[in-house]
């Protein structure tokens, strides 16, 4: 699951200066630690999947 300072780190980003590319790379990485996040703390990794 997405936290709270996921969102901070997402609304920081879209703050500083940077370029599209790296807004994005910055973007996908937090979202990729969410879902790291959410299969190991998940007893069901099948729910992880029906989410996607």
């Amino acid at each position: 699951m997405i936290t709270f300072s996921d969102i901070n780190s997402i609304t920081s980003l879209g703050v500083q200066g940077q370029t599209s590319a790296s807004k994005f790379e910055g973007m996908r990485q937090l979202l990729i630690n969410a879902a790291v996040r959410y299969v190991s703390t998940s007893s069901d990794a099948h729910n992880f999947k029906a989410t996607l």
